[in-house]
């Protein structure tokens, strides 16, 4: 933001962003599992957070139209905010947002995610 040169570079990686922030159903599984249901340790290294992990993130937070991929971006990027950088924070918010104006509109039935996702997000906001 500070250098002009560079004003337009985010720009220029969201168009790339959808062909390189492809992960393997394996590794959003094990992702889901660790963030979400906690059920085992996040093994996320800082390389391969900003290599594979957040530029996946978001594309999350600008394509999801689950509830399920929306409260998986969030908790990704609180864990990267509490662990790697706090400018990730924001972007839980949004991801915390999106996942509840999801459920508002398409006025979903509770289940059991649906449920830790009002206990989290509960929690985290007032």
């Amino acid at each position: 933001m500070e250098n002009p040169g560079h004003v337009d570079s985010f720009s220029k990686w969201r168009r790339y962003a959808p062909t390189y922030a492809r992960l393997e159903s394996q590794e959003i599984d094990r992702l889901y599992r660790a963030l979400i249901e906690l059920s085992e340790p996040v093994a996320l290294g800082r390389e391969q957070a900003f290599e594979r992990v957040l530029p996946y993130g978001f594309v999350i937070l600008n394509r999801a139209e689950n509830f399920s991929s929306l409260y998986l971006a969030a908790r990704l990027f609180r864990h990267a905010g509490d662990e790697i950088s706090s400018l990730f924070r924001p972007f839980a918010d949004v991801g915390y947002q999106r996942a509840l104006e999801l459920l508002i509109d398409q006025q979903a039935e509770a289940t059991p995610e649906i449920y830790a996702f009002l206990r989290d997000a509960r929690s985290r906001y007032e």
